[in-house]
């Protein structure tokens, strides 16, 4: 009897010492699996990704961050199949736009908004285009500008002013002009692939100039405009003065976007190009120092006239983590100030969180970069655009353009598209509808 009295003191006091713990923060255990791209995008996040892990564990040592990179091809595809077995990842990378709110149309996404205050949430470099039924979905992670960029060196070469690129269209046509007078190629493009071409790149400061907003842009799939319409259509006849001028290169339909900028722009063949921050950074190496940036030049009458694309990758948490309120927790400390200063001294690249220190940068290219993304936050892009859209009607309509075929005959092609896809798919039709609402 006295022997199981012992015992049973023995262990209440057992429990009482563990509930003691328990009070002085030895938490629960807990592991936060994250699903991640970026690496491919911009070199040195890797490193981020792990640094950031290590010092979150050791301010919180009962939450473990494991992370894991996703390939560019099975990112999507990846989080299709983790979504229909519920498991997976607690945190998931999303690329922009709307590939940020499909995920969440189907269920897939917490709404980041039950777990972060209003000031928290104001933090946020662009919340507006994640904002669906009242709530905020993600989280920015960092943005990817793309704008225009041209070769110093060969605009002084051609009889141009290296230091005053074209502002207008009008004066964009005369410098192509005489950069193929001066035996250059005016611009290089690649628009060989379906997933990643110049079109994409093309479409939002081309096709968005005669819009005053996202919502506007938005119109011909979630509204009754036009598509045919000069307002929305006027992008692909410019796109196809530019070829019809031989001021793209030949070959554009059968090389790559990567193809286009390395073998002809970096190379000082093409005088001018679109393409990303990182890569601009490394043109400009490769060619002394000769290269810089320019707004969109300017046909259209809009407010959005003028900016250049901007991607926003973004955190969201999934559906079936079974510790939201810890996974919000982590993304906030990823965009902290500490963390998103060492972000940008890390890789290079620009992180969406507003607790971002511009102060930091001193590069003569990153100063522009960031000067021009600041000018182009409401950039529309392909993003906004539905999937089927892009790929029957977008995508289609550039390979015939750039083969010679004329916008007249084309823009029907797109229009038509956009009808099939409203009578089809009625249901994401009116996703995108409230979609476009939260962004009036």
């Amino acid at each position: 009897m006295k022997k199981t009295l012992i015992c049973l003191l023995v262990t209440i006091f057992a429990f009482s010492l563990l509930s003691v713990g328990m009070s002085y923060g030895q938490a629960k255990p807990v592991e936060l699996v994250v699903w991640w791209w970026g690496e491919q995008d911009e070199p040195g996040i890797k490193e981020w990704m792990g640094e950031t892990a290590d010092l979150y564990h050791k301010q919180n040592p009962n939450i473990m961050i494991d992370t894991v990179l996703q390939s560019t091809e099975h990112l999507i595809p990846s989080f299709k199949i983790a979504a229909q077995s519920k498991s997976g990842p607690d945190i998931e990378f999303f690329w922009a736009a709307i590939d940020s709110m499909l995920p969440v149309f189907d269920g897939n996404v917490a709404p980041l908004s039950d777990y972060w205050t209003e000031d928290e949430l104001g933090k946020h470099a662009y919340p507006v285009e994640v904002t669906y039924q009242g709530k905020i979905w993600t989280a920015s992670f960092y943005n990817t500008i793309a704008p225009f960029a041209y070769n110093k060196n060969i605009f002084q070469k051609s009889g141009l002013d290296p230091n005053t690129p074209p502002k207008t269209w009008v004066d964009f046509l005369e410098a192509c002009k005489k950069i193929k007078e001066a035996g250059f190629i005016p611009l290089a493009f690649g628009n060989k692939s379906s997933t990643v071409n110049h079109i994409q790149w093309l479409m939002g400061p081309l096709g968005e100039q005669n819009c005053d907003s996202i919502y506007d842009y938005m119109q011909p799939y979630a509204g009754d405009a036009d598509y045919k319409d000069k307002k929305y259509s006027e992008w692909w006849y410019k796109l196809e003065e530019l070829v019809k001028k031989g001021y793209i290169n030949d070959d554009v339909n059968s090389i790559e976007l990567w193809t286009a900028v390395g073998q002809y722009f970096s190379t000082g063949e093409a005088a001018m190009t679109v393409a990303a921050g990182g890569t601009l950074r490394k043109c400009d190496e490769l060619l002394n120092n000769n290269v810089e940036l320019m707004m969109t030049p300017i046909f259209g009458t809009g407010k959005l006239a003028g900016k250049a694309n901007v991607w926003r990758k973004n955190w969201g948490i999934t559906a079936w983590s079974e510790h939201k309120q810890e996974a919000a927790d982590f993304i906030k400390f990823m965009n902290s100030t500490e963390r998103a200063n060492a972000f940008y001294e890390t890789c290079g690249a620009f992180p969406g969180s507003l607790n971002f220190d511009p102060s930091i940068i001193d590069d003569p290219m990153d100063k522009r970069l960031y000067e021009i993304l600041q000018k182009s936050f409401d950039g529309a892009t392909v993003s906004y655009v539905p999937r089927y859209v892009f790929l029957e009607g977008d995508w289609v309509v550039s390979q015939k353009i750039f083969s010679g075929k004329s916008a007249e005959e084309t823009v029907p092609v797109e229009a038509n598209v956009i009808a099939k896809w409203k009578k089809d798919e009625p249901e994401e039709v009116k996703q995108f509808q409230d979609w476009a609402e939260g962004m009036k």
